[in-house]
């Protein structure tokens, strides 16, 4: 009877942070909206930070990243070595970039035509602490319900950014 009432209580606990619609990293002082998506603690570590959200159930789920992507270093020395990286990798051609600047915020977001989907990828630096995070997603063609819901998420991520 115990292990029961232990068992209840620990799976009410996790769907209590599973249903959380706002994310909180306190360490960085952000927040933004998850929308209906579900965190994944075991894909998710915290050095470096890597923090999952996933649409659907494995294996047919499509995940949204929150990332640290880099602590103390200028965003536009971020993007230019980005940049060389893409022309490195020859696909360069296939990228759509857009900055934008606000007070709190400087933010690029990269989305790159890929042979296995399209990849989204918006990486933004916190002007009072100058950490480069990202919010990182790929759409999959084989998974539509799963890649509209990850997609809203990931906007709406974007739009909360707080």
């Amino acid at each position: 009877m115990k292990i029961w009432m232990f068992v209840i209580v620990v799976f009410s606990l996790a769907t209590v942070q599973v249903k959380a619609k706002v994310f909180e990293y306190k360490a960085g002082d952000i927040s933004f909206d998850v929308g209906s998506l579900k965190y994944n603690d075991k894909s998710s570590r915290k050095e470096p930070l890597s923090l999952v959200f996933q649409a659907g159930e494995p294996p047919f789920s499509i995940s949204v990243q929150f990332r640290i992507e880099s602590k103390n270093k200028a965003l536009d020395d971020f993007i230019e070595n980005e940049k060389q990286n893409q022309s490195n990798g020859g696909y360069s051609d296939e990228i759509t970039i857009s900055e934008r600047h606000t007070d709190k915020y400087n933010s690029v977001e990269y989305i790159r035509n890929s042979p296995l989907g399209i990849v989204h990828w918006f990486v933004f630096q916190k002007v009072s602490t100058r950490q480069i995070y990202s919010f990182w997603f790929m759409e999959s063609k084989g998974l539509q319900a799963e890649t509209k819901q990850a997609l809203s998420a990931y906007e709406s991520m974007k739009s909360t950014l707080k």
